[in-house]
């Protein structure tokens, strides 16, 4: 089970900020003054860190994949199959095309996992304090 104070934590950079918000926020609810809208803006941070920290490189590496394994395989087709040595380039490059396509499939889906969390998790969470809760009540099973 994680909640919003590891979840934070995982997503931290080295000024730690989250870290120090999310610790902000909970002297705050023991004081009783925890607003919403430093909630909320917890949430937009959150936010921001899953797109810096995990969909972006994962998108990266995706498109990486798929421009590299598509010009790969273009290379494959356009070898000569005159020249002797030209099957073994051939196969060789088509069989790095096809690792590299593979590798970009493994890269949208893990884009598409971590941007279905930062849509679906930290919009339940925001619309949790939206209705009077806070960041604190909602514990799920999120692995970043």
């Amino acid at each position: 089970m994680t909640t919003i104070k590891e979840f934070a934590a995982r997503l931290d950079d080295y000024t730690g900020s989250l870290g120090q918000s999310v610790e902000k926020l909970e002297i705050e609810r023991s004081r009783g003054t925890l607003s919403r809208d430093e909630q909320i803006d917890l949430i937009g941070d959150l936010r921001r860190a899953v797109r810096q920290r995990l969909i972006r490189p994962w998108r990266k590496r995706a498109g990486t994949g798929l421009v590299l394994g598509l010009l790969l395989l273009v290379v494959a087709y356009l070898l000569p199959a005159t020249v002797p040595q030209a099957a073994w380039l051939r196969w060789s490059a088509a069989g790095v095309s096809a690792f590299a396509l593979v590798w970009a499939g493994y890269g949208a889906a893990k884009a598409h996992h971590y941007r279905r969390l930062e849509c679906v998790w930290l919009r339940d969470v925001e619309a949790a304090v939206q209705m009077g809760g806070t960041v604190f009540d909602i514990i799920t099973k999120v692995h970043p």
